[in-house]
């Protein structure tokens, strides 16, 4: 999830602590103001934003104890029908997963229907997956669930960033002798594509302006188009891309020879701030290597560059 990755959401529900418990239950007043503050957190903070039910809740207490400095993961519990305790902070911090149960509570609570409702659930049960391939399959619905809302550029951006094809066709058509046949194509690449993938490819780049048709020369040519996703889509999309990377990463280390790739992997143990910096090296690194693509003059390989850093370790608690 980037900077927003689970880590920093446990951070941000520890640093509040420990909810208290033992108040006494709300009057029927309590509740119309509960209903409204939580209605009204909800209308601020669409759920088809979030990629984590947990971080999602987080931002709904946060939203509404900016509001009410008295507010508590307890009081918030209790508004969402629970009982006025410490599970949902249990949730939250990640201590505890949603059951379906406690999923159709939330939603109810929530008053979440249709596309959010259906939103949710599947964030649910992607949040919870064991297994990979039902990850998988559940983030795909996430995405088709976005795509129902989304404007035509944004289901444009989702289905470029869906599939690890389309980058790499746009880059050949930078090639001077580039011809839009899917025999020119595959001959180039590794991993062979299907005729079909290749021509909606190339009419997906020309949607979005990253190619356009040159009729004199009867050719695509690159344009200096950029993609701009809307916040909406920007996360999404960037998690799918790089599932899609780390997957052909997989897959190069076995199909690719050893004489045209480098893959190097260190396990280290460090504090966060020196992990921070490393991560500051690998963000100038990759600048220093645009840096030398952009002075390049001429180019025949298209390559991809992969660099991850991540924790193995849970973070230091912070004290409740």
């Amino acid at each position: 999830m980037g900077a927003d990755s689970k880590t920093s959401i446990l951070k941000a529900a520890r640093r509040r602590g420990r909810p208290a418990a033992g108040s006494a239950p709300l009057n029927s007043a309590d509740r119309a103001a509960a209903k409204t503050r939580i209605l009204l957190a909800v209308d601020q903070l669409p759920v088809t934003n979030y990629l984590s039910y947990r971080e999602y809740l987080l931002k709904i207490y946060e939203f509404i104890k900016h509001n009410d400095p008295s507010y508590s993961y307890a009081q918030l519990g209790e508004d969402l029908g629970f009982s006025r305790s410490n599970v949902l902070w249990l949730v939250i911090v990640g201590r505890r997963r949603l059951s379906p149960r406690a999923g159709e509570r939330l939603i109810k609570a929530l008053g979440l229907t249709g596309t959010a409702r259906r939103y949710f659930e599947t964030l649910r049960s992607q949040n919870n997956a064991r297994r990979t391939d039902e990850r998988e399959a559940s983030f795909s619905a996430l995405m088709n669930i976005k795509s129902e809302s989304a404007t035509t550029i944004s289901k444009n951006v989702l289905e470029y960033f869906s599939d690890w094809y389309h980058p790499v066709i746009r880059e050949l058509v930078g090639f001077d002798d580039f011809l839009s046949e899917a025999g020119w194509i595959n001959d180039r690449l590794v991993v062979k594509l299907m005729p079909l993938q290749i021509l909606k490819s190339l009419e997906l780049l020309d949607r979005l302006g990253l190619i356009s048709y040159d009729r004199k020369a009867g050719r695509y040519r690159q344009t200096v188009g950029q993609i701009r996703p809307d916040r909406e889509v920007e996360r999404m999309a960037s998690v799918r891309f790089h599932q899609k990377m780390c997957d052909m990463a997989r897959e190069a280390v076995t199909r690719v020879p050893a004489s045209r790739r480098e893959m190097n992997s260190l396990t280290i143990r460090v504090n966060d701030e020196v992990a921070m910096k490393a991560s500051e090296i690998l963000y100038k690194a990759c600048e220093q290597i645009m840096k030398l693509e952009s002075e390049s003059k001429s180019g025949d390989q298209i390559y991809q560059i992969n660099i991850h850093l991540f924790p193995f370790t849970k973070s230091p608690k912070v004290k409740d």
